[in-house]
């Protein structure tokens, strides 16, 4: 990414922002999807206490702008016996790494939990999706839903990159008006976010 690019993305996630909190120190950290498999380290294994924002990494948006959970067993499926789960649950609760999460929520209330989209292998659809209104509404409406149903705080999106750089393989599409994309694309999510009963929080990785 350019540095006028880099410089106009900070600028609009400056002007996104509706209103401005005294300063705090923030931690933030991007959870993996996948650290469950190799690495065998949990959602809970983190500190929660000293963390304010856990971004999951990543969702994943399908050509049509819809936005859903990457690997589905990792995420909502899969159970941990020894961290209150159990394989003869039936119905539809949460489980995976999500249901996990909000366990560790109910007990750390100083720390928000929300949805990473995109990230570098899962940026490929951003710049078609941002280009036209129907897929930026649908991805609004969509993310959001999923945000919801996941009983989440925020959303972040990891677009690599606009206009230029990111991934070769898949290799990522670029358009030169991405930036401005990027910022309708933004104003989509928050207006959908005005629906809500709560005040949600969005951000963007630059």
């Amino acid at each position: 990414m350019t540095m006028i690019a880099k410089s106009a993305l900070a600028a609009l996630v400056v002007a996104m922002t509706s209103s401005v909190e005294a300063a705090k120190l923030k931690n933030v950290v991007y959870y993996i999807e996948w650290a469950i498999y190799g690495r065998k380290f949990g959602i809970f294994d983190l500190d929660w206490d000293k963390i304010t924002h856990i971004n999951y990494a990543f969702g994943k948006p399908s050509p049509d702008g819809t936005v859903g959970v990457y690997d589905g067993w990792a995420a909502v499926q899969n159970r941990f016996p020894g961290h209150g789960d159990s394989w003869n649950d039936q119905g539809n609760n949460l489980y995976g790494n999500f249901g996990q999460g909000f366990k560790q929520k109910q007990k750390a209330r100083g720390t928000k939990f929300g949805l990473s989209i995109g990230g570098g292998t899962l940026s490929d659809k951003f710049s078609s999706i941002a280009s036209t209104e129907t897929g930026r509404r649908t991805f609004a409406k969509s993310s959001v839903k999923l945000m919801l149903d996941l009983g989440l705080d925020f959303l972040d999106i990891d677009w690599e990159y606009p206009v230029q750089g990111g991934n070769d393989s898949p290799p990522v599409p670029h358009r030169p008006d991405d930036i401005q994309n990027y910022v309708l694309l933004l104003s989509a999510i928050r207006d959908e976010f005005k629906t809500l009963p709560w005040k949600a929080e969005l951000s963007v990785a630059s």
